[in-house]
């Protein structure tokens, strides 16, 4: 019982203590911003190393260990290098009316995710062509991955491109779990990536209506028009109810939002040189995260380069 919440902990609790908040957006800094930003670089840092991997053709056991090990450095730098103030609640009331409030909503949003989460467990519906179970076997029943077929077990050249980055993160997951591929990829993700959806929903709302419970409520009405949107066979809310662990559901569902959200903050705020860098950088670690996700980062990066060179032109204008 004991191996298998390390799957929560990996999922929830890790995220939340790698998420290191930007100290020009505290108004955005509520625990949804720790958690999505947390998420981001668990996804950024699968990626790298499936990249180191595949260069030097290692086994599956060595990425293990870099990622443990790199998310142990991770949360020990959030720990001892990140400075922790403590700030004092004078005359605060927490159990106000407003705070039972935002419990109730935040109860509501729980029940709809559930609620979403029973299509998984009831109602299954899965693609023909996926085939993420049988690879993730396959990594840890060989610790190796790359070169052996899911379909045969033997070794081909041609069936690298079912690797993707996510299904590494999902076998590490299984194996430090000791949960089945099946149970970990079918019900345990999808509710993660519900949840993290939901996540990134309250941070939009905080930037559109710069109120807690404005932002809660716009959570709950998205929740309600995603399973609306739930026959839709090529809409997104299909992608999050009927297959939200494949990594074309968490491009679009998860990591484009959230890309598309900095960069909407970034245009509002100066950042440095080395800033933009990162930002690069990490748009083009997702362009290697799916197939097709290079033209979405791509946009980006044409609206990253417009945004940073019209505020150049605007300070050359404002200098003279």
């Amino acid at each position: 019982m004991i191996r298998k919440s390390l799957c929560v902990l990996f999922l929830i609790i890790v995220p939340i203590l790698l998420g290191q908040r930007n100290e020009r957006e505290k108004r955005f800094g509520f625990i949804c911003a720790s958690y999505n930003q947390g998420c981001i670089y668990i996804i950024l840092l699968t990626i790298l190393l499936y990249l180191s991997c595949w260069i030097n053709q290692w086994k599956f056991h060595v990425f293990e260990r870099m990622f443990a090990a790199s998310i142990i450095i991770g949360i020990i730098k959030v720990f001892y290098l990140k400075t922790i103030k403590k700030r004092g609640n004078k005359g605060k009331k927490y159990y106000s009316e407003l705070f039972v409030k935002k419990i109730l909503l935040f109860l509501i949003v729980l029940f709809l995710i559930a609620f979403q989460l029973s299509a998984y467990v009831f109602n299954g519906n899965f693609d023909q062509d996926d085939n993420t179970v049988e690879i993730v076997n396959t990594i840890l029943g060989n610790d190796s991955f790359f070169n052996i077929s899911p379909f045969t077990g033997e070794t081909s050249q041609f069936i690298q491109p079912l690797y993707t980055p996510i299904i590494l993160f999902y076998a590490f997951l299984s194996k430090i779990s000791g949960l089945h591929p099946t149970l970990l990829i079918h019900i345990i993700v999808p509710c993660w990536i519900l949840s993290w959806f939901s996540s990134i929903c309250f941070e939009y709302g905080l930037e559109l209506f710069d109120d807690k419970m404005k932002a809660i409520y716009f959570v709950i009405v998205i929740q309600i028009l995603n399973m609306l949107g739930v026959y839709g066979k090529w809409l997104t809310s299909a992608l999050l109810l009927c297959k939200a662990w494949q990594e074309e559901s968490i491009l679009l569902l998860c990591l484009l939002p959230w890309m598309v959200l900095r960069l909407f903050r970034i245009a509002q705020n100066k950042i440095t040189s080395w800033e933009w860098l990162a930002l690069v950088f990490q748009l083009l670690l997702i362009a290697l995260f799916a197939i097709r996700a290079e033209l979405y980062v791509g946009l980006l990066l044409v609206v990253a380069l417009l945004i940073g060179s019209g505020r150049k032109l605007y300070e050359l204008y404002r200098a003279y």
